[in-house]
C-alpha cells in the first residue's frame, strides 16, 4: 500500500491537494552480480483516479461484460 497527497499534476488531473492511497506490487529481477536487471510494477491507479474525483465514462458501445 502507498499513500500520498496530490500536489502536482497526475496525467491530465491538475493538483487537488487530496490524500489518496492505493495498492500495488513491484517485482525485481537481479542479475548474477546482484544488480537490479528488471522491474515490473502493477498498481491500482484506477483507485487513485476515483479518489481524485475523476469521472470515468465508458466508451460508446461498452457493455461492461467480459466474454
Amino acid at each position: 500500500r502507498a499513500a500520498g497527497t496530490q500536489v502536482g499534476p497526475f496525467g491530465p488531473v491538475p493538483p487537488t491537494g487530496r490524500v489518496v492511497s492505493y495498492s500495488g506490487a513491484t517485482f525485481l529481477r537481479f542479475d548474477a552480480s546482484g544488480r537490479i536487471a528488471d522491474v515490473w510494477s502493477v498498481n491500482e491507479l484506477f483507485q487513485v483516479l476515483q479518489q481524485l474525483g475523476v469521472e470515468m465514462i465508458p466508451p460508446p458501445g461498452f457493455s461492461g461484460s467480459v466474454a
